[in-house]
């Protein structure tokens, strides 16, 4: 395999992996500054509604990703072309929020059991995650068709910093609810 093959794929690699840290690197951390247990599972179950909300956003992303890797005009690296489906993004994210705080205690019980209900509490605060979260997916897409890579996996990098600093600092104080205002902030630091 040519050199040039692993240099291209290292920002790729390095990409994902820091992505991996900052998108659930709190769960490890949250094990290790030894949270209850209970509290570790309602946070789980709400990342877990969450992470099925970003699951069935992705072939979205892919398609995004098409749509801005064959556009010729690289001249239009057209802003328009990217904040338009952005603010879709953003706006689906509102909408997902506002079904959250409504119906969020419903979904975790029938989803999970009663037992899980205090999870509705943190689904709220993930829900204000998925604003960013949905929009970063688009800008990532956008990022990833016009060959910036490097700049993705420097944004990752910092935004995996931000997110381990804060949840040693802030889990110990206020447990499985900082760490997902964490991820509301690890968000917003990710589409900056």
């Amino acid at each position: 395999v040519p050199l040039n093959v692993y240099k291209a794929m290292l920002p790729l690699v390095w990409l994902n992996l820091v992505s991996v840290v900052y998108s659930r690197g709190d769960m490890v951390l949250l094990k290790f500054l030894e949270v209850p247990r209970a509290d570790i599972g309602y946070y789980g179950v709400a990342y877990r509604i969450m992470e099925l909300v970003l699951l069935l956003a992705a072939p979205v992303g892919l398609i995004l990703f098409r749509r801005f890797r064959l556009d010729d005009s690289k001249v239009a690296f057209s802003l328009l072309q990217i904040l338009k489906p952005a603010g879709v993004a953003v706006t689906i994210g509102l909408f997902i929020l506002g079904i959250c705080v409504v119906f969020g205690q419903y979904v975790i019980v029938l989803a999970f059991g009663e037992a899980f209900s205090p999870a509705a509490a943190l689904l709220n605060v993930l829900a204000v995650s998925l604003v960013f979260a949905l929009a970063n997916g688009v800008l990532f897409q956008a990022a990833l068709a016009f060959g910036m890579e490097c700049w993705l996996a420097f944004g990752a990098t910092f935004a995996a910093l931000v997110s381990v600093s804060a949840n040693l600092f802030w889990v110990p104080r206020h447990g499985v609810v900082a760490s997902a205002w964490i991820t509301v902030a690890t968000e917003f630091v990710v589409g900056v």
